[in-house]
Protein backbone atom coordinates (compact mmCIF):
# COMPACT_ATOMS: atom_id res chain seq x y z
CA UNK A 1 0.00 0.00 0.00
CA UNK A 2 1.37 3.40 -0.97
CA UNK A 3 -0.57 5.43 1.60
CA UNK A 4 -1.73 9.01 1.28
CA UNK A 5 1.21 10.58 -0.57
CA UNK A 6 1.71 7.65 -2.99
CA UNK A 7 5.44 8.09 -2.40
CA UNK A 8 6.07 4.34 -2.24
CA UNK A 9 4.66 3.83 -5.75
CA UNK A 10 6.59 6.78 -7.14
CA UNK A 11 9.79 5.59 -5.42
CA UNK A 12 9.60 2.10 -6.95
CA UNK A 13 8.78 3.41 -10.42
CA UNK A 14 11.62 5.93 -10.28
CA UNK A 15 14.09 3.30 -9.06
CA UNK A 16 13.19 0.96 -11.93
CA UNK A 17 13.51 3.74 -14.52
CA UNK A 18 16.83 4.93 -13.09
CA UNK A 19 18.27 1.40 -13.11
CA UNK A 20 17.24 0.87 -16.73
CA UNK A 21 18.66 4.24 -17.81
CA UNK A 22 21.92 3.63 -15.93
CA UNK A 23 22.38 0.29 -17.69
CA UNK A 24 21.78 1.89 -21.09
CA UNK A 25 24.21 4.73 -20.29
CA UNK A 26 26.94 2.29 -19.22
CA UNK A 27 26.58 0.33 -22.46
CA UNK A 28 26.77 3.46 -24.63
CA UNK A 29 29.78 4.79 -22.71
CA UNK A 30 31.55 1.46 -23.14
CA UNK A 31 30.94 1.56 -26.90
CA UNK A 32 32.41 5.07 -27.06
CA UNK A 33 35.54 4.01 -25.18
CA UNK A 34 36.10 1.01 -27.42
CA UNK A 35 35.55 3.03 -30.61
CA UNK A 36 38.01 5.71 -29.42
CA UNK A 37 40.60 3.08 -28.51
CA UNK A 38 40.30 1.33 -31.87
CA UNK A 39 40.25 4.31 -34.23
CA UNK A 40 41.36 7.39 -32.27
CA UNK A 41 39.54 10.13 -30.42
CA UNK A 42 38.60 12.28 -33.44
CA UNK A 43 34.97 11.64 -34.48
CA UNK A 44 35.59 13.21 -37.91
CA UNK A 45 38.18 10.56 -38.74
CA UNK A 46 36.53 7.71 -36.86
CA UNK A 47 33.05 6.85 -38.19
CA UNK A 48 32.49 4.22 -35.50
CA UNK A 49 33.16 6.76 -32.75
CA UNK A 50 30.93 9.32 -34.47
CA UNK A 51 28.07 6.84 -34.64
CA UNK A 52 28.53 5.84 -30.98
CA UNK A 53 28.47 9.49 -29.88
CA UNK A 54 25.30 10.17 -31.87
CA UNK A 55 23.56 7.18 -30.29
CA UNK A 56 24.61 8.39 -26.83
CA UNK A 57 23.27 11.87 -27.50
CA UNK A 58 19.93 10.47 -28.68
CA UNK A 59 19.65 8.59 -25.38
CA UNK A 60 20.35 11.84 -23.45
CA UNK A 61 23.77 10.84 -22.12
CA UNK A 62 25.41 13.95 -20.58
CA UNK A 63 28.00 15.54 -22.84
CA UNK A 64 30.55 15.54 -20.00
CA UNK A 65 30.28 11.76 -19.71
CA UNK A 66 30.74 11.42 -23.47
CA UNK A 67 33.84 13.61 -23.49
CA UNK A 68 35.38 11.72 -20.57
CA UNK A 69 34.71 8.41 -22.30
CA UNK A 70 36.42 9.64 -25.48
CA UNK A 71 39.45 10.81 -23.49
CA UNK A 72 39.71 7.53 -21.59
CA UNK A 73 39.44 5.51 -24.77
CA UNK A 74 41.98 7.56 -26.71
CA UNK A 75 44.46 7.60 -23.82
CA UNK A 76 44.25 11.32 -23.13
CA UNK A 77 42.90 10.59 -19.65
CA UNK A 78 43.83 7.77 -17.32
CA UNK A 79 41.29 5.40 -15.88
CA UNK A 80 38.54 3.25 -17.29
CA UNK A 81 38.40 -0.44 -18.00
CA UNK A 82 40.12 -2.00 -21.00
CA UNK A 83 37.44 -3.68 -23.07
CA UNK A 84 38.45 -6.47 -25.42
CA UNK A 85 36.56 -8.18 -28.22
CA UNK A 86 36.50 -11.96 -28.06
CA UNK A 87 34.71 -14.71 -29.99
CA UNK A 88 33.43 -18.07 -28.79
CA UNK A 89 32.26 -21.04 -30.83
CA UNK A 90 29.66 -23.62 -29.97
CA UNK A 91 26.68 -25.69 -30.97
CA UNK A 92 23.08 -24.92 -30.16
CA UNK A 93 20.11 -27.27 -29.95
CA UNK A 94 20.02 -29.89 -32.74
CA UNK A 95 23.71 -29.22 -33.49
CA UNK A 96 23.27 -25.70 -34.92
CA UNK A 97 26.67 -23.98 -35.27
CA UNK A 98 27.06 -20.67 -33.44
CA UNK A 99 29.62 -17.85 -33.35
CA UNK A 100 29.29 -15.66 -30.25
CA UNK A 101 30.99 -12.24 -30.22
CA UNK A 102 31.51 -10.54 -26.85
CA UNK A 103 32.89 -7.24 -25.64
CA UNK A 104 34.24 -7.58 -22.11
CA UNK A 105 36.83 -6.31 -19.67
CA UNK A 106 37.33 -9.78 -18.17
CA UNK A 107 37.67 -12.73 -20.56
CA UNK A 108 37.48 -15.32 -17.79
CA UNK A 109 34.17 -13.99 -16.52
CA UNK A 110 32.79 -13.68 -20.06
CA UNK A 111 33.77 -17.26 -20.92
CA UNK A 112 32.04 -18.56 -17.80
CA UNK A 113 28.85 -16.58 -18.45
CA UNK A 114 28.70 -17.63 -22.10
CA UNK A 115 29.25 -21.28 -21.20
CA UNK A 116 26.46 -21.20 -18.62
CA UNK A 117 24.05 -19.50 -21.04
CA UNK A 118 24.77 -22.00 -23.82
CA UNK A 119 24.63 -25.17 -21.72
CA UNK A 120 21.43 -24.15 -19.92
CA UNK A 121 19.67 -23.75 -23.27
CA UNK A 122 20.57 -27.15 -24.71
CA UNK A 123 23.91 -26.35 -26.39
CA UNK A 124 27.58 -26.92 -25.75
CA UNK A 125 30.81 -25.02 -26.31
CA UNK A 126 33.29 -26.02 -29.02
CA UNK A 127 37.03 -25.67 -29.50
CA UNK A 128 38.39 -22.69 -31.48
CA UNK A 129 38.14 -23.37 -35.20
CA UNK A 130 35.39 -25.96 -34.90
CA UNK A 131 32.69 -23.88 -36.65
CA UNK A 132 34.55 -20.72 -37.71
CA UNK A 133 35.05 -22.07 -41.24
CA UNK A 134 31.26 -22.15 -41.70
CA UNK A 135 30.89 -18.37 -41.24
CA UNK A 136 31.96 -15.32 -43.23
CA UNK A 137 31.15 -11.72 -42.36
CA UNK A 138 28.90 -10.18 -45.01
CA UNK A 139 27.64 -7.02 -43.38
CA UNK A 140 25.46 -5.55 -40.65
CA UNK A 141 21.67 -5.82 -40.60
CA UNK A 142 19.95 -3.00 -38.66
CA UNK A 143 16.28 -3.50 -37.80
CA UNK A 144 14.32 -0.63 -36.21
CA UNK A 145 12.91 -1.45 -32.80
CA UNK A 146 9.12 -1.37 -32.96
CA UNK A 147 6.44 -2.86 -30.78
CA UNK A 148 4.79 -5.02 -33.45
CA UNK A 149 7.99 -6.63 -34.82
CA UNK A 150 7.70 -10.41 -35.02
CA UNK A 151 10.31 -13.15 -35.36
CA UNK A 152 9.35 -13.66 -39.02
CA UNK A 153 10.10 -9.99 -39.73
CA UNK A 154 13.59 -10.37 -38.24
CA UNK A 155 14.30 -13.50 -40.28
CA UNK A 156 13.06 -11.80 -43.45
CA UNK A 157 15.28 -8.77 -42.83
CA UNK A 158 18.32 -11.05 -42.41
CA UNK A 159 17.59 -13.37 -45.34
CA UNK A 160 16.63 -10.77 -47.97
CA UNK A 161 20.16 -9.25 -48.41
CA UNK A 162 21.75 -12.71 -48.46
CA UNK A 163 19.32 -13.92 -51.11
CA UNK A 164 20.01 -10.87 -53.30
CA UNK A 165 23.78 -11.38 -53.08
CA UNK A 166 23.79 -15.10 -53.81
CA UNK A 167 25.01 -15.66 -57.40
CA UNK A 168 23.05 -17.78 -59.85
CA UNK A 169 24.97 -20.97 -60.64
CA UNK A 170 26.22 -21.08 -64.20
CA UNK A 171 25.07 -23.96 -66.35
CA UNK A 172 27.03 -25.44 -69.21
CA UNK A 173 26.98 -28.56 -71.29
CA UNK A 174 30.22 -29.72 -69.70
CA UNK A 175 28.61 -29.92 -66.31
CA UNK A 176 26.06 -32.45 -67.57
CA UNK A 177 26.96 -35.99 -66.57
CA UNK A 178 27.82 -38.44 -69.30
CA UNK A 179 25.64 -41.49 -68.89
CA UNK A 180 26.92 -44.89 -69.91
CA UNK A 181 24.99 -48.11 -70.23
CA UNK A 182 26.66 -51.49 -70.18
CA UNK A 183 25.73 -54.41 -72.39
CA UNK A 184 25.52 -58.03 -71.19
CA UNK A 185 28.88 -58.71 -72.80
CA UNK A 186 30.58 -56.08 -70.63
CA UNK A 187 31.08 -53.48 -73.38
CA UNK A 188 29.85 -49.91 -72.89
CA UNK A 189 26.96 -48.70 -75.02
CA UNK A 190 27.24 -45.56 -77.13
CA UNK A 191 25.34 -42.67 -75.53
CA UNK A 192 25.68 -38.97 -76.47
CA UNK A 193 27.67 -36.80 -74.06
CA UNK A 194 24.96 -34.14 -73.88
CA UNK A 195 22.27 -36.57 -72.89
CA UNK A 196 20.88 -36.03 -69.41
CA UNK A 197 18.48 -38.98 -69.36
CA UNK A 198 19.28 -42.60 -70.22
CA UNK A 199 18.00 -43.66 -73.64
CA UNK A 200 15.12 -46.07 -73.89
CA UNK A 201 17.03 -48.37 -76.26
CA UNK A 202 20.77 -47.83 -76.23
CA UNK A 203 22.74 -49.22 -79.16
CA UNK A 204 24.69 -51.93 -77.40
CA UNK A 205 27.02 -54.32 -79.23
CA UNK A 206 26.08 -57.96 -79.11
Amino acid sequence: MSGHSKWATTKHQKAAKDAKRSKAFAKLIKNIEVAARMGGGDPDGNPTLFDAIQKAKKTSVPIDNINRAVKRGSGAEAGGAVYLSTTYEGYGPSGVAMMIECLTDNKNRAASEVRVAVTRNGGNMADPGSVAYLFSRKGLVVVPKTGDLSEDDLLLACWTPARKRSPTPATSSRSSPRLRTWSPSGRPCRTPASSTTPPIRPSCPR
